[in-house]
């Protein structure tokens, strides 16, 4: 079996030899096609025929059939890669058709034809190579350029390609052709900047090949030139680098490149050791001078670096950063120009160039030449980084850099341990700055081992022993004929010292001390603190601002960070009253850093010190909320709620600074005004006083209590409480004299002084009796001194002391408009108090012309000016009423449209006083006034309108025109018996209880206005008709002292007087009169009363037939008087009286109470015949079917015929219809009573305890009381409140009492007796 397959395959390998034999000549012949078919089947028989599909491929090439083309060369390529024939096919099938294989796919074939022939054939390699170079350059054509390798491949591809061919030496290429190969890769490569190492040593090697052979000079130094570039770059040995450099010298002495690359290098050496004075510069002064002969070079950036290399250890560090900057960039010394930099930044200190500088030169350490010296210049970029921490104020930090220096081997460690002390020294940490000296001592010179020694002294608080160190190294400087010197540490440690002595020490010397401020700033102009100490010096020893303020902002300018130099600065710019730079500095602090607490702080107050509360309220909280709270943040946040008017969160506040600092006064006495503004009046004079016995000399809380004491007067005043405002004034002028006396500089307190004078000005004189000690003598001259050398001032000299008050103030700001409108304004009072005198209100017009020519657009003081020029007495009306136009232009107020009403009004222009008091109206409903003026005009058009107007008017203020024209209107409408009957009474009367509130009002308006004969008359009317006859004698009683006893008005007050003691029981017949013409029907009747209650019943019939039978008596006073006397004849002659009241009903017009009378009478004779007859005529002489006289004789007449059921249909009946009678429910009551149903009686006395019980007169309510006692003791707890409500409405009703407590007895025995009077429990 093996032997037959043996053979098989044998037979199959010779068939596929005569094959591809036939199919070559096919292919010889043209025929494409059928070579294609002989090889197809060739590929059936073994799959792995690698020439079938070399053979397929190109068949299928000539027959334009690519993709079979394609698929058989890369089946040829599975079955063997390393045969350049199928490489060779896929570069002609990309050659014959265009586009169609990707350019990875030939430029691969390629580089594996080129790799696979090199070895074998390097002339056919050069052939394909040729090619490929060819396409390579056409695809770099079309292809961007990019300084990154990995972008540029055609470019790396090509470069390679050529280094190939220059490396391989078995082609022997001609120099021609070898300068040409390398010149194409150096063209190639020079756009790429980041090569590989092998093309970057081929480049290099181009660039030296070709300066040893191009013959053009020019050339050749180019050449020359990248070489020693590249060789740099490639990290050669500096010496290598230093002598081609030197070669190429000789050659070309003007070669920059050569020359700067020398300068480079020795710089770079040099770095590691820029502190060293010993270090050797020659070679750098050589090279420096080798190109000062070369112009063009002196610019160079190398050159520059070396200048400033010198000038840097010599300590020029501002020439020698302001010769390195503007430098190129792209230079490839540059980053010595950053180290450079980097060093001068940090010896200047400026903080955030270095810092931007330090990482961006940790970058550019690759870029050295000389690698050895690459670890050292990290230690000096942390030596650098060490120092500007520390010029930072980091000093903790600092130490931690200065020892991550210290622990590297480099040259710097004796500056790394001098920057640790120093921190230490920073950090008051003296065990630390010592071990650091201990190290450091022996490596110092004798300056500044002298400087550590002073500073450890100071640390040590030996102020005087560094002091005397000083003066004993002077000393010996000067024995030695030798300079003194000291670090600029050295220097600011000598004159701390004399600044911790300056009060305490005779060494202290101001002029030394300033002298080695001034040497610190000599030493090192731009180290902060030594501005800084030096602003010190003149806060605390010149104490001369404006240069406290130039060395602060120095030393804010040299180091923004240090938070000393930061709030000695923001506070030297409030003290010179920069504000707004202050906060823009702030700003900058709290931008760099936001957890500054002071800075919050002093944001916050000069936030507040500007008005903008918002952010003064935003940086006090979060000063609050951060550890260790303090009294004054909370003070300064209570000022700044204060602003915004948000009163209880700012006494909070004080509160709390209060709590915090108890013997704070500023919190104390804030929280104090707070709570005056809240109107805690009582608590905010008590804090005020304990601040006071604190400190009697301070003046805020004696002004505070002196305002605490004026608003508490004016709330007085306003509730009518004379007398206490009266107290609460002196109390203020007593607080207020007490500070001016302590400071009389201050207008505020004498404006003050002169608004508590005035406050008194409306009430009664007689209450006026201010003791004050005395002021000034001109204040006091002609005043009368009491034993204790006191002055008593009435209203007018309150009034003038005012004035004076006033000018006093003005005369210390004379610009003060405010200051010219309250003396305007004291001298208009006192003018219409001395009977508007013309000249005072001249004198008030001038002044307040004065006001307004300081303040033009306040539209208050136009509005004051037209007041003023409104008076009767100057008769400036036009002028009035362009000022209060133009205070209407400024700004729209209620105050200033009602004055224009009443100005109006007082010339009878009624249309625009009512447009103007309504547009008052509409622009605040709550100003009184505005309605006074509605009411007035009320007044003349319907007077029932007015009532509402003026009764508005007492709902929203106590304005005495409000309160008199109240309790005029409600006067008025009690004095006529016809408006009984109508809506506004039952509605101002019965509902609002008009007459109670009036009486209020008359009594507060005559309070102030004694005299006012018309408002006493109107008390009286209402106190009658209260039933308060004592009351009401006692006011017709007082206007008759105020008025002319011989007039017509006081003869009928008499009567009035007599009317009212006749009702109160003490009858006084003679003070009637009855012997003038006018004599009024209702005097008649009182007369005939007073009989009566004399038991005169004769005489009063005999005055009442008089008058009846007086020719001049009117037929409707005759039929009342015949009503009268028929009612005082029912218990005499009961016939007779019944026929005077018939004849009293015959009298035309007929009086209405005729008939009730007759009612009555036929009740009391039991003649139901004349009780039925009267009750059918009563609704006739009544404007309505029911009347509550009606309503209860027919009640009784019912009651009377036993007919109680008909009796509580008729008053349900009448509480349906008329839910608003009392009167109606409690005869209702009875009804129910009556029947028996005590659930129905506890409904219906709940319905009358709804009602309104100033209707129910005293006997109704002793009815309901009485009706209590009939409902069942199960509900005795809501019978007890509604005892508890009557008792409240009349509690003074005895019977009421008695009733309670009787009620109360019949469950608890014990109890109820003990709430019995004492005369009625005996």
């Amino acid at each position: 079996m093996a032997s037959s397959t043996s053979g098989d395959t044998t037979a199959i390998a010779k068939e596929i030899k005569a094959q591809l034999k036939q199919a070559r000549e096919l292919i010889s012949q043209k025929d494409h096609t059928g070579a294609l078919k002989l090889c197809e089947a060739i590929i059936k028989k073994d799959k792995t025929c690698y020439t079938g599909w070399i053979m397929i491929a190109a068949c299928a090439q000539e027959l334009k059939q690519f993709h079979q083309a394609q698929a058989a060369l890369n089946k040829a390529l599975e079955l063997d890669e390393n045969q350049p024939i199928a490489y060779q096919g896929m570069i002609q099938l990309g050659e014959r058709a265009p586009g169609f294989l990707s350019e990875s796919d030939i430029t691969s074939a390629y580089r594996k034809l080129c790799s696979l022939i090199r070895a074998s054939d390097p002339t056919k390699f050069f052939d394909h190579a040729k090619k490929y170079i060819e396409y390579l350059k056409k695809q770099i054509e079309f292809q961007s350029t990019t300084t990154d390798e990995q972008n540029n491949l055609y470019r790396i591809q090509l470069a390679e390609l050529c280094k190939d061919i220059v490396e391989e030496k078995r082609l022997q290429l001609s120099q021609e052709d070898e300068r040409l190969y390398r010149l194409l890769s150096i063209d190639i490569l020079s756009p790429i900047k980041t090569l590989s190492t092998s093309l970057n040593e081929f480049l290099s090697s181009n660039y030296f090949w070709l300066s040893q052979s191009s013959s053009d000079n020019i050339q050749r130094l180019n050449y020359y030139e990248k070489y020693i570039k590249s060789i740099c770059q490639m990290g050669r040995p500096s010496s290598d680098i230093i002598d081609y450099c030197n070669e190429c010298l000789t050659l070309f002495p003007n070669s920059t490149i050569a020359q700067n690359t020398i300068i480079t290098i020795v710089l770079e050496t040099l770095l590691p050791q820029i502190y060293d004075s010993l270090a050797p510069v020659a070679k750098l002064t050589d090279a420096l001078n080798r190109i000062r002969s070369d112009e063009n070079n002196q610019i160079s950036a190398p050159s520059i670096c070396g200048k400033a290399y010198f000038l840097i250890r010599n300590g020029k560090y501002s020439t020698a950063l302001e010769s390195l900057l503007n430098l190129n960039q792209e230079d490839d010394s540059y980053h010595l120009v950053l180290i450079l930099q980097m060093v001068c930044y940090t010896h200047l200190h400026i903080i955030k160039e270095t810092i931007d500088i330090i990482s961006i030169a940790r970058t550019k350490l690759t870029n050295f030449i000389v690698k050895d010296v690459v670890l050292s210049i990290e230690s000096l970029i942390d030596l650098c980084l060490a120092m500007i921490t520390y010029d930072q104020g980091q000093y903790e930090k600092s130490i931690q850099l200065f020892n991550k220096v210290r622990n590297v081997l480099n040259k710097f460690h004796d500056r790394a341990v001098n920057g640790q002390f120093n921190a230490y020294i920073k950090l008051n940490t003296s065990t630390d700055a010592r071990t650091c000296y201990e190290i450091i001592k022996d490596h110092l010179d004798p300056s500044q081992e002298l400087s550590c020694r002073l500073q450890l002294a100071l640390i040590e608080e030996y102020p005087s022993e560094l002091l005397k160190i000083v003066q004993n190294a002077l000393k010996e400087a000067n024995d030695n004929e030798e300079l003194f010197e000291l670090t600029v540490q050295g220097w600011l440690s000598v004159g701390q010292a004399y600044l911790s002595i300056q009060r305490s020490n005779d060494m202290f010397d101001k002029d030394q001390c300033k002298y080695a401020f001034n040497k610190a700033i000599e030493l090192d102009e731009y180290f902060w603190e030594s501005y800084a100490c030096l602003s010190r010096y003149y806060n605390e020893i010149e104490q001369s601002l404006p240069e406290a303020l130039a060395y602060s902002k120095r030393a804010f300018e040299l180091n923004e960070n240090i938070e000393s130099v930061q709030i000695n600065y923001v506070d030297n710019l409030l003290q010179a009253e920069q504000i707004y730079d202050a906060l823009e500095i702030l700003e900058r602090i709290l931008a760099m850093n936001n957890t500054k607490t002071w800075a919050h702080f002093r944001f916050g107050l000069v936030s507040l010190r500007i008005n903008n509360v918002y952010n003064a309220v935003k940086a006090l909280q979060i000063v609050s909320r951060r550890p260790p709270v303090s009294g004054a943040t909370w003070s300064a946040l209570g000022d700044a709620h204060l602003h915004t008017n948000n009163l209880k969160t700012a006494l909070s506040c004080y509160s709390k600074a209060t709590s915090l600092e108890r013997e704070t006064l500023y919190s104390l006495t804030r929280q104090a005004f707070t709570m005056t503004l809240l109107g805690r009046y009582n608590e905010a004079i008590s804090l005020f006083d304990k601040v006071i016995d604190q400190s009697p000399k301070y003046i805020l809380a004696r002004k505070g209590k002196g305002e605490a004491h004026f608003y508490l007067a004016i709330q007085q005043l306003g509730l009518y409480k004379d007398q206490l405002a009266v107290f609460h004034v002196q109390q203020s002028l007593t607080a207020f004299h007490d500070a001016l006396c302590l400071q009389s500089n201050y207008a505020c307190l004498w404006k003050k002084y002169g608004d508590a004078c005035m406050l008194l000005h409306p009430i009664n004189d007689a209450l006026i009796h201010i003791r004050l000690p005395s002021l000034t003598k001109k204040f006091d001259e002609n005043k009368i001194k009491d034993t204790d050398g006191c002055i008593v001032l009435k209203k007018i000299d309150l009034l003038q002391r005012a004035q004076k008050c006033f000018m006093k103030a003005i005369h210390l700001k004379s610009r003060s408009a405010v200051y010219w409108s309250c003396l305007a304004q004291c001298v208009y009072i006192q003018a219409r108090y001395n009977s508007d005198d013309q000249r005072m209100l001249m004198l008030a017009l001038e002044y307040m012309k004065v006001a307004i020519s300081l303040k033009p657009n306040d539209h208050l003081l136009w509005n004051a000016l037209g007041v003023v020029a409104a008076h009767p007495a100057l008769n400036e009306s036009g002028f009035a009423q362009h000022c209060f136009f133009k205070s209407l232009q400024l700004q729209r107020s209620a105050i200033v449209y009602t004055n224009l009403g009443f100005l109006y009004y007082r010339h009878e222009n009624i249309e625009l006083a009512n447009k103007a008091f309504s547009k008052a109206q509409q622009t605040d409903p709550m100003y009184s006034l505005a309605w006074i003026g509605q009411a007035l005009i009320a007044e003349k058009i319907d007077y029932n309108e007015s009532i509402d107007l003026y009764r508005h008017c007492v709902d929203l203020s106590n304005h005495s025109q409000g309160l008199y024209g109240y309790g005029k209107a409600i006067a008025r409408l009690l004095i006529k018996p016809t408006n009984k009957s109508s809506d506004i009474y039952r509605y101002s009367i019965d509902y609002l209880d008009g007459n109670q509130r009036a009486s209020d009002a008359l009594t507060k308006y005559i309070q102030r206005n004694p005299q006012d004969v018309n408002a006493l008359q109107c008390l009286g009317i209402i106190h009658e008709f209260n039933q308060r006859f004592i009351q009401a004698a006692n006011a017709y009683q007082l206007s008759l002292t105020y008025m002319n006893q011989q007039s017509e008005l006081s003869k009928m007050i008499r009567n009035d007087y007599a009317r009212v003691k006749c009702r109160s029981g003490d009858i006084q017949l003679d003070a009637f009169i009855l012997q003038d013409n006018k004599i009024t029907l209702l005097d008649v009747l009182w007369l005939a009363i007073a009989y009566g209650k004399m038991n005169k019943q004769i005489d009063a019939i005999e005055i009442l037939k008089r008058f009846i039978d007086d020719s001049t008596t009117s037929n409707k006073d005759r039929s009342i008087l015949l009503t009268f006397l028929g009612l005082y004849q029912r218990k005499i002659d009961p016939q007779t009286a019944v026929k005077n009241l018939f004849k009293s009903y015959s009298t035309k017009p007929v009086c209405s109470s005729a008939v009730t009378a007759l009612c009555a009478m036929g009740m009391i004779i039991s003649d139901n015949r004349i009780t039925l007859a009267a009750l059918k005529e009563m609704p006739k002489l009544t404007d309505s079917n029911y009347t509550m006289d009606i309503h209860l004789l027919t009640c009784l007449s019912m009651f009377l015929t036993n007919k109680t059921r008909e009796v509580y249909n008729y008053t349900m009946n009448a509480v349906h219809s008329y839910p608003w009678l009392t009167g109606a429910w409690v005869l209702a009551l009875i009804a129910r009573i009556q029947i028996g149903n005590p659930l129905g009686v506890l409904q219906m006395i709940e319905g009358i305890c709804r009602s309104n019980f100033s209707t129910l007169d005293e006997k109704m309510v002793i009815l309901v009381a009485k009706a209590l006692h009939h409902i069942s003791l199960e509900r005795h707890e809501h019978i007890l409140h509604l005892f508890q409500m009557l008792i409240m409405h009349r509690p003074a009703l005895l019977d009421l009492r008695i009733s309670l407590a009787q009620y109360i007895q019949s469950f608890d025995q014990s109890f109820g007796q003990s709430l019995l009077p004492k005369t009625t429990s005996l």
